[in-house]
């Protein structure tokens, strides 16, 4: 079990590094081809895109903890009631966003032909995440990191194409949102669950479960968001540049959390849950670190490659704010260890820490120096938070 484990781990961290390098590239073109203003406004929708695809990872997680717990029954009725119902949750959720799109766009100060691309963003969001679940709760690891691979190679190619016109965010915009379409419809009639000589299981979703993952993501994802939204638009640009630099760190080592939701919800043996948890955040926590070294070593080249002498201001914080990426990919991967172990307390403390990310913006938000100390500050918070929590619940026995 720990070989595959491992070797699932180290297949999805060179794929997550090959992903991250192509989304990494996605974004320097971006930074390059856009004018600051339109690289500011499309860092600012991205925002709330995040936000919107939450329930994505809601769904992924759900459907990879219930078909892994659920691998010795008859599935196949659990796969047809969720692709209708999944269809018709992603037409509502785009329908209310396209509603409330004017109102999205004066908030933000932004265009409102880049704000109305997220209704139909938000429809995929919701459907498109379905294969994925079902295919990692079957332990599908190696596929899906393909998918991935498939998806990020398709965005790059899409926006080398445009180029070669006038550059905008809303083709940007497009370049995010086709290929989890296109894999989502394409891939979905060909998954198979495997054919258990049982009735159908009648039993979905667990929803309270399922809600508990809803809140604890977006809340959690909140320090990863709000920051676009909150940092004041004279240095917007700036810092989504910076944030570009640091959110390598980040994507470079949270793919595994997938290979490690899919294992421990496999796994029956609460020892064992807690070696292959000990594993990752080991192997998690040196990806970090590695990329922080680089940064360390390189920052002034690689800011000058990746922005062609543009936003050279930015270095002199990419290794503190590699390090809090760093501490924030941690995170992540405990919020799901907690969300394994059915824990509901991590949604207080995110809850706590972005409510302090919203006051820390309101009494310092003039210069780039400000936004980086935040940001840090909200970063440490969020592990320092976590661990103490899940070490608790880890070590401290179980009151009746």
């Amino acid at each position: 079990m720990f070989r595959k484990f491992f070797f699932d781990i180290v297949f999805s961290s060179g794929a997550g590094v090959a992903v991250s390098a192509l989304n990494y590239y996605f974004n320097v073109l971006l930074a390059q081809r856009l004018t600051e203003k339109d690289f500011g406004d499309f860092n600012a929708v991205v925002g709330i895109l995040y936000l919107i695809q939450i329930p994505a990872t809601t769904i992924i997680s759900s459907i990879t903890k219930f078909v892994a717990e659920n691998l010795d029954e008859n599935l196949e009725s659990f796969r047809t009631r969720n692709i209708k119902f999944f269809l018709f949750l992603g037409f509502i959720v785009g329908a209310i966003i396209a509603a409330i799109s004017p109102l999205i766009a004066e908030s933000l100060d932004v265009p409102f032909k880049l704000v109305i691309l997220i209704s139909f963003i938000s429809f995929n969001s919701v459907f498109a995440p379905l294969p994925k679940g079902l295919l990692m709760g079957m332990q599908k690891i190696k596929l899906v990191n393909i998918i991935n691979l498939f998806e990020a190679i398709i965005k790059v190619g899409f926006i080398l194409m445009i180029f070669n016109f006038e550059p905008t965010p809303e083709m940007a915009m497009l370049a995010i949102a086709i290929p989890g379409f296109i894999t989502g419809i394409a891939i979905m009639p060909f998954i198979k669950l495997p054919k258990i000589s049982k009735p159908a299981l009648s039993s979905n979703l667990n929803i309270r479960e399922s809600l508990v993952m809803l809140f604890t993501y977006l809340t959690f994802n909140l320090g990863f968001t709000l920051d676009l939204m909150l940092v004041d638009s004279s240095y917007r640009g700036a810092y989504s540049a910076l944030s570009l630099v640091g959110k390598v760190v980040y994507f470079a080592t949270v793919f595994i959390n997938g290979v490690v939701f899919a294992s421990v919800a496999k796994e029956k043996s609460p020892k064992k849950r807690n070696q292959l948890f000990f594993i990752a955040i080991g192997l998690n926590l040196l990806g970090s670190a590695s990329v922080v070294i680089v940064y360390y070593i390189f920052g002034d080249l690689i800011t000058e490659i990746m922005f062609e002498g543009r936003y050279q201001e930015v270095t002199q914080y990419a290794v503190i704010y590699g390090i809090g990426m760093g501490l924030y990919s941690a995170t992540s991967l405990m919020m799901n260890y907690l969300l394994n172990l059915e824990k509901k307390l991590q949604v207080i403390v995110f809850i706590s820490v972005a409510l302090l990310q919203v006051a820390l913006y309101s009494q310092r938000n003039s210069t780039l120096s400000d936004a980086v100390s935040n940001q840090v500050i909200v970063f440490s918070t969020y592990f320092v938070f976590t661990s103490t929590y899940l070490t608790y619940e880890l070590l401290i026995p179980h009151r009746v």
